[in-house]
């Protein structure tokens, strides 16, 4: 008999039965209208939850999949672009912008901080910048960064804002439109409460204008924005895919979004915002270090430092192994050095933030850890009954 696991790991999470039935469907053409039909109302579904105007693609694949269509496609070899870096993510589009030949201009802040935005303003008024990239909700530490600031460094001028919102699109407000967010990319294993399979990205009108304007074309062939803007948009069907969309995850990802409509914008955000109280309040409980500053703390996501004289390898694979709650170990540098929780989603609640921090606590007590206990689940009802 298989048990059944809880998934508190920043992505993939828990989905629904609702949205595991849309899957089961005899298999479909992609050139079904059907097909053509469900991506286009989930794509406008998309631009409610992204509060934009501009166009949603999708392209199969994953969240980093789409950090790599959006520099391709909009970034030329010579092009500056002001990365911002305060997590592992951040360090990713660096690595992207270096391959398609792009210059990025590094401006570091330390992991967990919070971001220096007089630095940014100083920085972005130095030179002049193809784009700037930020990581919304820093996944690998746990940290929300300010976009809707980021947002009015870049007003009034042509420079790109390209916006990670992987694991805070559906659990943290996105305001692409009032943000001046030009290319905003996410996924839907995380927030959205879908599968994983597909990367969503939300373009601009400023930012077709800019790849219309590139001196050669994108050495992508199936990453290339700008094909979609010349094949999909405003085409009669059947049209001509840039690049194969697999039918089942646009109709799984269909009922994941219009869950999230259904609860409603803010009255889900307010949930993850209570869900990550819960969480961090649990976890100071314990007398356990969190990694993020709580000012700039995540409602998705929180990373705690692991505790001396345990390995983290050893915490988590006990919390599986025993208790059926799997989280996450740390990335790049932060390897071996925290563990992280995923609260999105479905697992946003009171009872799955419950599970997971009795599973921690048990874990530590198995592991011989001189950790403070019994005073999780006080934190967390506390955290629930003083919600508004």
């Amino acid at each position: 008999m298989i048990r059944k696991q809880l998934l508190m790991t920043p992505g993939p999470t828990e989905v629904t039965d609702r949205v595991m039935r849309a899957l089961v469907r005899p298999a479909l053409l992609h050139y079904d209208r059907r097909a053509f039909e469900m991506i286009d109302e989930t794509c406008d579904l998309l631009k409610r939850i992204f509060r934009s105007e501009g166009d949603v693609v999708l392209l199969p694949g994953s969240g980093r999949t789409g950090m790599e269509a959006v520099i391709t496609s909009a970034i030329e070899p010579g092009d500056k672009v002001l990365t911002i870096i305060s997590g592992v993510f951040s360090e990713w589009f660096k690595a992207i912008i270096e391959r398609v030949g792009g210059i990025p201009v590094e401006l570091r802040f330390d992991y967990g901080k919070p971001i220096d935005m007089t630095a940014v303003k100083e920085k972005f008024q130095e030179d002049t910048f193809k784009a700037i990239t930020l990581v919304h909700n820093e996944t690998s530490t746990g940290v929300t960064n300010p976009a809707e600031e980021i947002g009015e460094v870049v007003k009034n001028s042509d420079t790109l804002f390209i916006l990670d919102t992987i694991s805070s699109l559906g659990g943290i407000p996105v305001r692409v439109g009032e943000w001046n967010v030009d290319l905003c990319l996410s996924a839907p294993q995380k927030c959205l409460g879908g599968l994983l399979g597909l990367s969503i990205i939300s373009v601009s009108e400023h930012a077709w204008d800019v790849m219309k304007q590139r001196k050669k074309i994108s050495t992508s062939y199936t990453l290339d924005l700008l094909r979609w803007k010349q094949l999909w948009f405003g085409a009669k069907l059947p049209r001509p895919y840039p690049v194969l969309i697999p039918p089942h995850q646009v109709f799984a990802l269909n009922e994941a979004v219009k869950e999230v409509l259904e609860e409603g914008l803010d009255e889900r955000f307010e949930r993850h915002r209570i869900a990550g109280s819960a969480m961090r309040e649990g976890i100071k409980a314990l007398d356990l270090v969190l990694f993020a500053d709580e000012c700039v703390a995540s409602s998705t996501v929180t990373a705690v430092n692991v505790p001396t004289g345990v390995t983290d390898s050893d915490l988590l694979d006990v919390m599986r192994d025993r208790y059926d709650v799997v989280a996450a170990g740390g990335m790049g540098s932060l390897k071996g050095k925290t563990i992280r929780f995923g609260h999105m989603a479905n697992t946003a609640c009171e009872s799955c933030v419950t599970r997971a921090l009795s599973a921690f606590e048990m874990s530590l007590l198995d592991l011989e850890q001189p950790v403070k206990c019994g005073g999780t689940l006080e934190a967390v009802r506390r955290a629930y009954k003083t919600r508004p």
